[in-house]
């Protein structure tokens, strides 16, 4: 008798083992954002109800681990279920009625995707932030229906973050106030600064482009007005300084908060890619992220400080994990990622050319400074091509390396959305064009989707910003990865009167052990958020 009993109690255990989730240390949250892939196909773009229910399987699969993982609280991306709506008619059809808050969601219509949103976070009782469309009437708003800025169909539609608790409460909602394009959607009549207290914290929230702008992300956490800013995006990749994931990690640590950043992953445009969701904790530095090339629906994890700048890091280990999502349309990779380049209108860039150097230059007020030490290159092994000396200078003469230039701005950015942008980083150029049987050296292309040559064993940027300037720092290595600031790079600020200083370094300059580090990018990226033009909404050249 006694030996079934062993194996009762031993398999018991077992079974507890297994099913047993991960939790947070004491004063930490986990938090879950998913990559998300569009699960459509051109055959379905019209059936809206089916994209719906397709991404909404996807949005159950994803809380339902993220859940056995442990994690409090899921963050979903902008337009992820409701996509590629051209026309107003169409929004206005899938639209929900938001309230500002609702006790118990999940009782309402089952048919709407808010409600079908709440009964996801009660069942699985966690948290649940995510991007739909709400619609207000004029007169909801206390706005004449003869007004001016009453909408020619009496309505407003707003694309809106949501937020629900484990219950299936809505605890609040925030309408995008930049739209970027989007011209089915309105801007809301007044500035939304949406501030929630709950057991994870005091949370924010904002949309994709509003990132750009200083409300309401930075103008609250500015006010340290939040502890953690939740990011439902679907970002367009520019390089060097705005691709999705280094932007979202330059955000938090230039703002001292946490931000729960979830991004469409889509890179089979033939345009233009977006990629790249993740977990940044500003102040630790530390972050969790997924940059992938493929089109593989991930979920970031990790463990976040309910009060990022009270708790010490060892307090709240990142302990962050990557887990595959199933999709039910898998999409196959079909093309290479393509991202957008910046405009160089009213940029300086001035190359680097030795091992070990300095430079240091002031184009409009901006003051850039970088101190640098390249790492020896390996010698490259004896080959054919290197007994045949003439094609071997061809060779090297059809391939130049890549240059690294030092990059000056002080400028209002060029464009469609315009706003005043102060720079200060250090780039490479991999491309080059012909030009009558010669190479022409050129920057139209930045960034680096294969490994570089060149590695810095030591790097240190120091820029001059206007004293009003916000400052955002990342490094970026080979194929547009971030480079993770554990023991690799650091940020700080000094207060200089006047002519605040921020530094950013790569490496160690008086450690002969630094490990050498191939360099992409090392951006100090400035906004001067009171020069900035009157955002108005505006049709942009982007078919998605």
């Amino acid at each position: 008798m006694m030996q079934p009993l062993r194996c009762w109690l031993l398999l018991s255990l077992i079974t507890f083992i297994v099913i047993e989730t991960k939790k947070a240390p004491e004063g930490c949250f986990r938090a879950a954002v998913l990559d998300h892939v569009h699960q459509t196909n051109v055959r379905q773009l019209s059936d809206f109800a089916k994209i719906i229910e397709l991404n909404f399987k996807v949005y159950e699969d994803a809380a339902a681990l993220a859940k056995k993982q442990g994690a409090d609280i899921i963050v979903f991306p902008e337009d992820g279920l409701i996509y590629n709506i051209a026309s107003r008619e169409k929004a206005d059809e899938f639209a929900s009625d938001i309230p500002d808050g609702e006790t118990n969601a999940c009782t309402l219509e089952t048919k709407s995707v808010y409600n079908r949103l709440a009964c996801l976070a009660q069942k699985h009782e966690i948290f649940v932030a995510a991007d739909l469309i709400d619609r207000k009437s004029c007169e909801e708003l206390g706005i004449s229906n003869t007004s001016d800025s009453c909408p020619a169909d009496k309505k407003f539609l707003f694309n809106t973050a949501v937020l629900f608790d484990r219950q299936g409460k809505l605890l609040g909602r925030y309408h995008k106030m930049h739209l970027f394009g989007e011209m089915t959607m309105n801007i809301p009549p007044k500035p939304e600064l949406l501030v929630i207290d709950t057991e994870l914290g005091r949370l924010g929230m904002q949309i994709c482009f509003d990132m750009i702008f200083k409300t309401p992300g930075h103008f609250l956490a500015e006010q340290n007005k939040f502890d953690t800013m939740l990011f439902p995006t679907w970002w367009f990749d520019e390089a060097p300084m705005l691709s999705s994931s280094q932007y979202q990690m330059a955000w938090a640590f230039g703002n001292n908060v946490t931000l729960l950043a979830s991004n469409i992953h889509r890179v089979e445009s033939s345009l233009l890619g977006s990629r790249g969701s993740g977990i940044y904790v500003g102040p630790h530095q530390t972050l969790a992220t997924a940059l992938y090339d493929d089109s593989v629906e991930r979920l970031v994890l990790a463990n976040v400080p309910i009060k990022p700048r009270e708790t010490d890091k060892s307090v709240c280990p990142l302990d962050s994990e990557i887990i595959e999502v199933p999709q039910q349309i898998p999409i196959p990779n079909s093309v290479k990622y393509h991202h957008l380049n910046m405009n160089l209108l009213d940029v300086t860039l001035v190359e680097l050319s030795s091992k070990d150097s300095e430079f240091h230059i002031c184009y409009k007020g901006v003051c850039c400074q970088i101190e640098y030490r390249l790492a020896v290159k390996d010698q490259p092994r004896e080959s054919w091509v290197d007994r045949v000396p003439l094609l071997a200078n061809m060779l090297e003469y059809f391939t130049p390396e890549e240059r690294y230039y030092l990059m000056v701005a002080n400028r209002t950015r060029p464009g469609t959305y315009r706003w005043t942008e102060e720079i200060c980083a250090v780039v490479v150029c991999p491309s080059s064009r012909w030009n009558i049987g010669k190479v022409e050296k050129d920057c139209s292309q930045f960034g680096s989707n294969q490994e570089l040559n060149s590695r810095f064993v030591y790097a240190k940027l120091r820029g001059a910003f206007s004293e009003s300037t916000a400052v955002y720092p990342s490094a970026v290595g080979p194929k547009n990865q971030l480079i993770n600031p554990e023991n690799k790079w650091k940020y700080w600020k000094v207060n200089v009167p006047d002519k605040p200083e921020h530094f950013v370094e790569l490496g160690a300059k008086d450690n002969p052990e630094s490990k050498a580090i191939e360099l992409s990018t090392l951006a100090l990226y400035g906004r001067n958020y009171d020069l900035d033009p009157t955002y108005k909404q505006k049709p942009v050249p982007i078919n998605l």
